[in-house]
């Protein structure tokens, strides 16, 4: 802030020898002279900064100093305003800018929602603006009692919502309310089996809450029943909501073909096809391209939301859409090519079918065909694989 401040209202720059320091500082502190910035450099010398005002002041006593002084011209906004005072367009085009921010702080610059967890952001953004809460929304004249109100009776979904802006953004809290159905749901469904979500052979068993069917050995299939919810005892029935966890090794197959000869994309750079800026709900656009498409491209756009600091959103947004022109071809693939390129395939295969399991064993198995190199891989892995089975009681 105070920097700022000083850049504003201008300061110089004086500078002097260091066996002079302490002359210079007495002087300052007699006469009640605010300094900052003091530094010394390799060639003796030492300087220090005073405000414009000050050195106004500094002027009629100057000549009670002995040491000798190099003064600087004049830093900060002053010096600029002396140098390009004659080209009034700069002056008129940041009056026009600090005047555009100023008034555009009167208006919504984002909308966040907080807590919305069955409808996305963007729809809950989407079904606003029918309520006439939108990115440039003139701040005083939000009524939110009544767009909260008006935006319940609307949806069923929403139980509790409220409005509140803080700055250039709308933040839109959200509480869901509990559908009937989930209401009954609640009610009637308290009790569950867990139940086994594939084919396994269990390894371990946990119980939290329950009673274990299975054990550990044993062959199960999907649906059969692991941990049960219902405790027997010699006079009545007892029903809890069943937990636990029960690891079971698993199977996983994948098969990978790679054609020796293949039709593949060969692209170009990409260029530019248009360029538009989004003002609030302003759409201004500053380029299109006016020349012929070619037969074959893919089309990129990117969107991107202009920042400051990269914490302060502003309402702008450019946006950018390109075309790609490609051209297909075939090609050929040696036995060594294929090779890797279906190991390099089988990786990222194998890593997203256990990515909820854990790898203990794989077996690898390759085979070259007249056109074509496929890879097979049986793979076992360790995995929860009980889930929860509800049922009701009378």
């Amino acid at each position: 802030m105070y920097k700022a401040l000083r850049y504003l209202f201008g300061y110089r720059k004086i500078s002097f020898s260091q066996k002079d320091t302490e002359e210079i500082y007495n002087f300052l502190y007699n006469y009640k002279i605010t300094s900052w910035g003091y530094s010394s450099a390799e060639d003796g010398l030492c300087s220090i900064c005073i405000s414009n005002a000050d050195f106004s002041y500094f002027l009629n006593f100057k000549e009670s100093i002995k040491a000798e002084l190099l003064i600087s011209d004049v830093t900060g906004l002053p010096e600029i305003v002396k140098r390009y005072r004659r080209r009034v367009g700069i002056f008129i085009g940041a009056f026009l800018f600090f005047s555009i921010i100023l008034a555009s702080s009167l208006f919504v610059w984002d909308v966040r929602i907080i807590g919305a967890k069955t409808q996305s952001e963007a729809e809950i953004i989407e079904n606003l603006k029918g309520e006439g809460l939108y990115v440039g929304k003139f701040i005083p004249s939000i009524k939110s009692t009544e767009i909260c109100n008006s935006y319940i009776m609307k949806y069923d979904n929403i139980g509790w919502m409220s409005i509140n802006t803080r700055g250039n953004v709308a933040n839109v809290e959200i509480i869901e309310a509990i559908t009937k159905e989930e209401q009954e749901n609640t009610q009637n469904k308290k009790y569950a089996n867990l139940v086994a979500e594939e084919d396994a052979v269990i390894e371990e068993v946990n119980v939290s809450r329950g009673s274990a069917v299975t054990k550990v050995g044993k062959t199960v299939k999907k649906g059969d029943l692991l941990i049960s919810g219902v405790y027997e005892s010699p006079r009545r029935y007892s029903f809890v909501y069943a937990s636990g966890s029960v690891l079971g090794r698993v199977s996983r197959s994948i098969s990978i073909e790679i054609p020796f000869t293949q039709t593949v994309k060969e692209q170009k750079d990409a260029k530019l096809s248009s360029f538009s800026i989004n003002f609030f709900n302003f759409k201004i656009n500053i380029f299109r391209y006016s020349g012929k498409m070619p037969s074959k491209y893919d089309t990129i756009y990117r969107r991107e939301r202009i920042t400051l600091f990269n914490r302060i959103k502003l309402p702008i947004f450019v946006n950018r859409e390109y075309f790609c022109e490609y051209e297909e071809r075939e090609i050929s693939l040696s036995e060594n090519e294929a090779v890797k390129l279906a190991f390099s395939r089988l990786k990222s295969e194998l890593a997203s079918l256990t990515c909820n399991c854990e790898l203990i064993s794989k077996s690898i198995e390759g085979e070259l065909k007249e056109d074509s190199y496929v890879l097979k891989c049986d793979a076992e892995c360790i995995k929860d694989v009980a889930i929860p089975l509800e049922f009701e009681t009378n």
